[in-house]
């Protein structure tokens, strides 16, 4: 009976490719649009009762505070909308799919094409009304997206999918 010996070599971290190191690609600067636009339906949502009930009555001490806290948290959001878009950025490489984001957290994301199980392109209202679209990616164990790069040309998210989809075809032959 032949003993198999078991190897696993310690790898020199300072050899390792890094994902943060790859060509960043920045999202369309159309998806910052629609990052405001939602602030707006959100903020006008958030505040609308606040109008009515100030004009049921007279105002009173609660209502500005009220509508100062909403100011308050609508220039917050101002800032730091843009600041983040910045930091929002993908690479596609020949195995594996990264995105980045975060402004005080930041996150880089890379799935590996040999874990991917499908993906898709979606285009929301806002997305279908300034043309861009969103390529989601799901890998295996899960039913939420695993990854989502939003803010893209419906033609470059496209053929991202079947980027990925002809990689994850080839690892199935493999």
């Amino acid at each position: 009976m032949q003993e198999t010996l078991f190897l696993n070599p310690t790898i020199d971290i300072g050899q390792l490719p890094h994902a943060e190191q790859s060509e960043r690609n920045p999202l369309s600067p159309t998806y910052l649009k629609i990052q405001f636009l939602g602030l707006a339906i959100t903020m006008a949502i958030l505040v609308a009762p606040g109008l009515i009930m100030m004009g049921a009555g007279a105002p009173s001490m609660a209502y500005y505070l009220f509508f100062a806290g909403w100011g308050l948290l609508l220039i917050f959001r101002l800032i730091i909308i843009p600041l983040g878009f910045k930091k929002k950025s993908y690479s596609i490489r020949d195995k594996d799919i990264t995105y980045r984001s975060g402004l005080l957290w930041h996150s880089v994301t890379t799935i590996p094409f040999q874990r991917v199980q499908h993906c898709e392109v979606n285009r929301g209202p806002l997305d279908q009304l300034f043309g861009l679209a969103s390529l989601k990616v799901y890998t295996a164990g899960g039913g939420s997206t695993d990854l989502q790069v939003p803010g893209l040309s419906p033609e470059d998210a496209e053929q991202m999918k079947s980027f990925i989809l002809k990689q994850i075809s080839g690892n199935d032959q493999s």
